[in-house]
């Protein structure tokens, strides 16, 4: 009985088929998740990892396939975002909701402004979370140590004590 190649098999395979890891490729990039791409082909998640970085071809073609896959990604958010998306809406009974105008389903339409927000964010530098810690006068935050006993009692007096 011939034996079942694995992901890790990259010798023996015909030129039209190719490498065995552009399976795992083609599953990575329909189910748009590494977990689950491994479980579609039967690999463990650290034999995939290990074979990204001794097969550079390999890596990267997934590199290329995430990239299209964060293309997918923001695709949808803009598109939640910009042109938004219809939802049914419901009675307390769990019946859609009839529009009196057109005696159809009612059918309300949404946006996401979180969407928007994270769309705006990688787009416009102004938008982008900044933060910046500095100490007294601009300079280093000072930092001490103390023994573990002070720390204790400070978590354990009350709000007021804390001052």
């Amino acid at each position: 009985m011939p034996k079942k190649q694995s992901i890790a098999d990259t010798a023996g395979n015909s030129e039209k088929e190719g490498p065995r890891w552009k399976v795992f490729l083609d599953a990575y990039l329909s189910l748009g998740h590494f977990g689950k791409a491994c479980q579609a082909v039967g690999a463990n998640h650290t034999t995939i990892r290990k074979l990204l970085k001794k097969i550079p071809e390999f890596g990267e073609a997934f590199e290329d396939a995430t990239q299209v896959i964060a293309d997918k990604i923001e695709d949808a958010l803009r598109q939640r975002a910009v042109d938004g998306y219809d939802t049914l809406k419901f009675d307390k009974n769990g019946d859609a909701c009839i529009d009196p105008r057109t005696q159809e389903v009612y059918v309300e339409k949404k946006f996401s402004d979180i969407n928007g927000m994270f769309l705006l964010k990688a787009l416009r530098p102004q938008y982008k979370d900044r933060i910046e810690h500095t100490g007294k006068d601009g300079g280093p935050i000072q930092t001490q140590v103390t023994n573990m006993a002070d720390l204790v009692k400070l978590a354990n007096s009350k709000p007021e004590e804390k001052k």
